[in-house]
């Protein structure tokens, strides 16, 4: 656990190369979405090290709502605010072409992204047919929604969806 600026301490490392994973919590109550990020830290043979960690990356979670049987949902970010989110069999196309951080959601509407870069995005939660592969078919049953989010850094930032 770090103090109150986020230092700590850990005694009794010999030396070599370790895995380190910072995790934070939204609510230290209750760790039930935490913020991971992992860094290789090397410790050389001398009496103290000292090692700075800077968080660079954040996440987002939060649910999709609206999810049909026989449909596979998955939640997307692509990098900037995309003005034309008009959908068009090429378009679509196009746009999952530059897909950055994808995931699919839980049955129940749940999904979570770690580790993604700070900056702009625009979030889509896309659902489909599971019959089909993104193809002209998916296409004719492609339901979705989209906002611009802005990830920070050390920061889960939370967004619902709707495809209702």
């Amino acid at each position: 656990e770090t103090d109150s600026r986020g230092r700590f301490a850990v005694e009794g490392l010999h030396p070599g190369e370790y895995n380190v994973s910072v995790l934070r919590y939204r609510d230290r109550g209750n760790p039930t979405d935490p913020f991971i990020q992992s860094f290789k830290v090397e410790i050389a043979d001398q009496p103290q090290n000292i090692v700075e960690f800077e968080i660079t990356a954040g996440g987002v979670s939060g649910t999709v709502n609206g999810i049909h049987n026989n449909e596979k949902t998955l939640v997307v970010l692509i990098p900037g605010d995309i003005e034309d989110r008009e959908m068009s069999f090429e378009r679509f196309r196009e746009l999952k072409s530059k897909v950055a951080y994808e995931t699919e959601v839980q049955p129940k509407g749940a999904y979570r992204l770690m580790n993604v870069d700070a900056g702009i995005y625009t979030a889509f939660a896309v659902s489909y047919p599971v019959t089909a592969d993104y193809d002209e078919d998916t296409f004719a049953g492609l339901r979705y929604t989209s906002e611009t989010i802005e990830v920070s850094p050390a920061r889960t930032f939370i967004m619902d969806f709707d495809l209702e």
